[in-house]
């Protein structure tokens, strides 16, 4: 049964597709406008392979018992244990229920775009990357996985149908949606005969052409996400049963194509399951992971090998997206094979062989290095285990326990008397309202430590500095000694613990005592500050308000603010206005910045956001680093430098960083003229303003203050600079720390500089404001030019493209928080539609209209890339460019129109033109597209008569070569009867229906019919109807 099934079904895709009216068309537009990654046509696909648009109901059983599916996309939810129960993965992808998802055609739209969403995302696919979408079509698929020929045919089959329908220039233009540009014989290789063929037969041995193409199996990969390349049958063999438990990383020490093509030649006696490229995360499969691949010797039979693009001695070749790629495949692995996703190695990265690096063997996704019995090294010193732990256990995480009382006592997940458990991820948020900092004090610690054994494992405790995982880390506690008081910077304190696979203890006790803000006449209350509301879309300069306060009805004394755009991820500001941003996401230095002095590059430090470093910490320049950038700096009066930084270590015991701001000769050794602020780590730990003069900072520092710095903690520093006052406040997380006031103060100069001393220092997030009116309003320029605030459009209809940001700050010194705005923005019109055509066939061109009393025309699609095609207006003129006739209207239609015009709109002889054009989401019009014109005769083609009387019948398409529908025009829910009559004028069929509504036509052989369609209390209309064949 199951061949003969298979062949029937590839009888049936082999077949032309025909193109069904789409009754849900503005549904499928909608899920587009909300998911703008989703190439178009794609939903339209899948709903028409399973459905043909008409939602699916399970009812009446098969006569072969076949499972059936729900809803406008098939999907399965009880396959009779062989069909995949793809119901549940799009009930898991969309957080959608079923039971809405069986009844609700509009929420199935919107599920099917959530699940494409969510895995285009998890693979980092983009919506041109149309044939890479195979994949993820194959694991929304309700056919099994089973690597049997005839099973994997009826997969290939179905993505054929899928992918032929995308391609069709007349299903594009049928359903509005440009064809992909794939190629369907280089996408299915040899098997494009076979599975284009009208005739297949499968016998037990193969599957065949009766003109003798044989069909090759894919051997589809275990991982959707991946490509199947399979290595040399020489390079692998059978577990002989051995369950998989294990999950071994690799690095290649070599090139991605170098070691695809190395598990190819026999000699290499050697392979992976698994290879992934370091650029982009793409990944190949090589071996079965049901066979032994051979990559850590004696520890083959249990064990899935990944290697990883690039040399153990280089971190450049770990790329975030390697990391993101690979941690994606292990959770898609763990999930299948049953193996905790905790179990992975979070310790230190290690440098060596087994001798070195052995771990305990419960751990389950470990290096190669760390199994028993190896010689290898990888992946060596520079892996980021802490990075790929929280990728593969997270990437999210649940906050166990929540504490908000000002002090308390806080013990492990075993509570007073008991131990924490195995492979455990547990959090802890100390958040009291109005903390101003937090301290832990230990009673009791004892955590598992091993990590400096011969075989290696343990427990952490992880102490971050805010409430979040990427927060800075505070401390990473392990073993029996107990911890110093740990104080944090902030009201926030994360406790994480992670386990490993053995040994649990008793864990810890500690108390935490919160600093509440204090009170009395001190004013210690920041202001308020937010963003009135701006438009949602803005095409050219607009202004913003800003609404600011400080405690007790009283004004701030300065306000700022920040105008950013989005940059392909990158988040900028401009220069020429005041204004700069950098997150140093790298992979190099800005342009913006010149280094003159020093070691500086962007690195990721293991978190997934990078940070510019700089590294000279020993050579003759280390002593006065420089990197530097523009900046106008006299468009306000006063400024605001908002910085993140962190000292990393080393072995100097002068270490210092800071920053050069008003400067007017940045390549100086203290840059001209300028001031400049110096944190200082060793010896006397000091916050030190200088003041320049003719590059010389004179007898030293003009104020300073002493303060606690310490290496590995990140602080967030600002600095305001009035340059017609001369004030200079100075804050270290949002704490003032210094102050001092210049009586001839710097009122000019063109530059910043970052600068460091004997120092290994990281920057991150750095922002200038500018000062504007209290509670005022600016002006925000928005264009391409260098003068121009916002300088970027929306890449798509959801991009957020710029954001404005507001702070404050009133007479006591105190900071407001930094509310923002985002903003999308378009200053491009549309395109013009690529063409119109009169009358309501979709492939051709009508040059005389038979009745008067309907406008129908159809169009190509205009495009717009910033803030999409959001509607079309239509015009009727006499003349091209002109709207005499009909002036500009507004029509709900994307690619056809079929609106009823008042009689003697549309004169006999006389010639028109139908003009669209589009409007995209921002508002803007584009420029018209006009038809090449139509003329009214209503005696040549009969139906004069038809359309005196108010009536007209206009069939869509026209000709057809598949189903097709004839609407009636006139007063509405009138009943019709529709006649079809042959060239001999025999009536072959009879239909009734209503005016208004489509009624469908009949499937007849080729040729041209006449219509007659008799409406009851109105009249009789005519209309021409051509059937072509498939």
């Amino acid at each position: 049964m199951c061949y003969a099934w298979v062949a029937v079904l590839g009888l049936l895709w082999a077949q032309s597709p025909l193109y069904p009216l789409n009754p849900y068309q503005p549904a499928f537009e909608a899920a587009y406008s909300r998911h703008p990654i989703l190439p178009r046509g794609l939903l339209e696909a899948w709903a028409y392979m399973q459905s043909r648009f008409v939602p699916l109901v399970p009812q009446d059983p098969s006569c072969v018992g076949l499972p059936q599916g729900w809803g406008l996309f098939g999907w399965v939810a009880d396959g009779k244990g062989f069909f995949r129960e793809n119901m549940a993965l799009i009930m898991r992808l969309s957080g959608l229920p079923e039971s809405r998802l069986r009844s609700d055609p509009e929420l199935q739209i919107e599920a099917a775009a959530r699940a494409i969403e969510a895995l285009m995302q998890a693979r980092g696919l983009r919506k041109t990357d149309y044939a890479a979408l195979a994949g993820l079509f194959l694991e929304l698929s309700y056919l099994p996985l089973s690597p049997e020929p005839a099973q994997d045919f009826a997969r290939q089959s179905e993505l054929f149908e899928l992918y032929r329908f995308l391609v069709d220039p007349k299903a594009a233009a049928f359903y509005g949606f440009v064809p992909w540009p794939v190629s369907l014989p280089e996408l299915f290789g040899e098997n494009y005969k076979v599975l284009s063929s009208t005739q297949v037969i499968i016998t037990e041995d193969e599957i065949r052409t009766p003109e003798g193409y044989t069909y090759r199996t894919t051997n589809n990969t275990d991982y959707p996400g991946a490509l199947w390349d399979p290595a040399a049958s020489c390079n692998y063999s059978s577990r002989n049963g051995t369950a998989i438990t294990h999950v071994t990383v690799h690095t290649v020490q070599g090139t991605y194509a170098g070691c695809i093509s190395w598990f190819k030649n026999c000699n290499a006696q050697a392979s992976a399951h698994y290879v992934i490229r370091s650029s982009d995360g793409q990944i190949t499969q090589m071996v079965r992971e049901a066979d032994k691949a051979w990559h850590v010797g004696s520890e083959n039979p249990y064990t899935i090998g990944i290697e990883h693009e690039g040399y153990i001695n280089n971190p450049s070749w770990y790329t975030v997206a390697m990391y993101q790629a690979s941690s994606a495949l292990v959770r898609d692995i763990c999930q299948r094979r049953s193996i905790p996703r905790t179990s992975v190695w979070f310790g230190d990265a290690c440098s060596g062989s087994t001798s070195n690096c052995l771990t305990k063997s419960c751990i389950r996704i470990k290096g190669h290095q760390q199994y028993p019995n190896q010689t290898h090294t990888d992946p060596g010193p520079n892996w980021n285990w802490d990075y790929y732990y929280r990728l593969i256990a997270g990437p999210t995480y649940t906050v166990t326990q929540t504490l908000t009382a000002p002090s308390g006592t806080v013990y492990d997940p075993g509570g007073a008397s008991g131990d924490y458990a195995n492979n455990q991820r547990y959090f802890i948020k100390i958040a009291p309202p109005g903390a101003t900092s937090i301290t832990l004090t230990f009673q009791q610690f004892n955590l598992e430590n091993a990590f400096s054994s011969s075989t290696k494992g343990g427990d952490y405790l992880y102490v971050y500095d805010g409430d979040t995982v990427t927060a800075p880390l505070l401390r990473r506690l392990t073993g029996t000694t107990l911890p110093n008081p740990i104080t944090s910077t902030g009201g926030v304190v994360l406790l994480e613990l992670r386990t490993d696979c053995s040994t649990p203890m008793a864990g810890w006790q500690l108390t935490y005592t919160a600093t509440l803000s204090a009170g009395g006449s001190t004013d210690n209350v920041p202001p308020t500050t937010s963003i009135d509301s701006v438009p949602d879309w803005v095409t050219g300069n607009f202004t913003v308000s800003f609404q600011d306060q400080d405690d007790g009805g009283r004004s701030v004394e300065k306000a700022f603010y920040l105008v950013l755009y989005d940059s392909a991820g990158d988040w900028r500001a401009s220069a020429e206005r005041g204004f700069f941003s950098d997150n140093f996401v790298g992979p190099a230095i800005h342009p913006d910045w010149t280094p003159v002095k020093g070691t500086w590059l962007i690195l990721d430090p293991g978190n997934g956001d990078p940070v510019l470093r700089q590294d000279d910490e020993n050579s003759a320049d280390a002593s006065n680093t420089n990197l530097y950038a523009y900046l106008r700096q006299d468009l306000s009066n006063r400024y605001l430098y908002h910085w993140a930084a962190r000292f990393v270590g080393g072995s100097s015991t002068n270490r210092r960083m800071g920053l050069h701001i008003f400067a007017d000769n940045p390549t100086s050794p203290n840059r001209g003229n300028s001031y400049f602020v110096f944190f200082r780590l060793d010896g006397s730990q000091y916050v030190q303003l200088y003041k320049v003069v003719n590059d010389s900072w004179g007898s030293g520092p003009v104020a300073q203050v002493s303060y606690p710095f310490q290496a590995g903690v990140w602080y967030d520093f600002k600095w305001s600079y009035d340059r017609v006052t001369g004030d200079h406040r100075v804050y270290i997380n949002n704490q003032l720390v210094l102050s001092w006031k210049d009586a001839t103060p710097i009122s000019s100069g063109s530059y910043i500089s970052l600068r460091t001393g004997n120092a290994l220092v990281e920057y991150n997030n750095f922002k200038v404001y500018r000062s504007r009116p209290n509670s005022g309003s600016v002006t925000v320029r928005v264009g391409p030019a260098v003068t121009d605030d916002i300088r970027r459009q929306s890449d798509h209809p959801a991009h957020y493209v710029a954001r404005v940001r507001s702070v404050v700050q009133d007479s006591a010194g105190n900071l407001s928080s930094m509310p923002a705005r985002d903003i999308r923005v378009d200053w491009t019109p549309p395109t013009a539609p690529s063409r119109v055509w009169d009358g309501s066939d979709l492939l051709a061109d009508t040059d005389v209209f038979g009745q008067d009393t309907v406008l129908a025309a159809t169009w190509g699609m205009a495009d717009d890339p910033h803030s999409g095609v959001a509607a079309y207006q239509y015009t009727l003129a006499t003349t091209v460019g002109d709207s005499n006739v009909i002036g500009w209207t507004a029509t709900s239609s994307t690619s056809y129109l079929l609106e009823r015009v008042p009689a003697g709109t549309l004169q006999q002889g006389v010639t028109y033109y139908v003009g669209i054009r589009a409007r995209n989401g921002a508002g803007l019009l584009g420029p018209a597209t006009y038809s090449n014109g139509f003329v009214v005769n209503l005696v040549t083609t009969g139906v004069g008569q038809a359309a005196l009387q108010g009536l007209a019948a206009v069939v869509i398409p026209n000709p057809s070569q598949g189903p097709a529908v004839v609407w009636v025009t006139g007063p509405i829910g009138k009943s019709c009867i529709v006649r079809v009559l042959s060239p001999l004028g025999q009536e072959v069929a009879t239909i009734e229906g209503q005016s208004g509504l489509p009624i469908a036509l009949p499937t007849l052989s080729p040729g041209v019919y006449l219509l007659r369609i008799e409406v009851a209390e109105v009249g009789v209309a005519f209309a021409r109807w051509a059937v072509e064949s498939r």
